[in-house]
């Protein structure tokens, strides 16, 4: 059983399977960590903001995150993985 959208905060507690219907469920963006839920975005249905969506680090993370995903994949390149940034679910 999912837990209610309205009822997710950061440090909600929710098993895999729960975590993964809200997830699926929601156009929000959350992570999962050793069992806790936590928001990152708000589903878009909370604002009217087409740049809320766009949102996000600084250029300098960006970079950074940019430049960790390229060496990683070079670094992976010869075996089954993938590398994804944070905009994958």
């Amino acid at each position: 059983m999912a837990a209610d959208r309205s009822q997710v905060s950061d440090g909600l507690y929710m098993t895999v399977e729960q975590y993964l219907a809200l997830d699926e469920s929601s156009d929000a963006k959350y992570e999962y960590l050793d069992g806790y839920v936590f928001l990152v975005r708000p589903p878009s249905s909370s604002y009217d903001d087409q740049a809320m969506d766009m949102a996000g680090g600084s250029v300098a993370h960006a970079a950074l995150c940019a430049r960790m995903a390229s060496l990683l994949d070079q670094a992976i390149a010869d075996s089954p993985c993938v590398v994804f940034t944070s905009d994958a679910r």
